[in-house]
């Protein structure tokens, strides 16, 4: 079984990869980024507008990231259901 370690917080946690193509974790991986990125973008940011701009921005990238093909969205949501990643289920 493949496992990968992921920054969490103050600590890491060890997630065990299963029934996953690497197309299928590379998308994972760069959502995780893309979202981790935001929050800590918008937990550092002071401003409502800008903090308001952040959100549209994560919206529109999140509907660009699942305007896929019927199989790549149905894989997403199986890795998010086997891997108890609630953000992609």
């Amino acid at each position: 079984m493949l496992k990968f370690r992921a920054d969490v917080g103050d600590g890491e946690v060890i997630v065990p990869v299963r029934e996953v193509t690497g197309r299928v974790l590379r998308q994972v991986l760069e959502y995780c980024e893309m979202h981790a990125r935001h929050d800590a973008a918008s937990s550092a940011c002071g401003d409502e507008a800008a903090r308001e701009r952040l959100r549209k921005e994560i919206e529109e990238w999140d509907a660009r990231f699942i305007d896929v093909d019927l199989s790549a969205f149905y894989d997403l949501l199986m890795v998010g259901g086997l891997q108890d990643l609630a953000v992609l289920e």
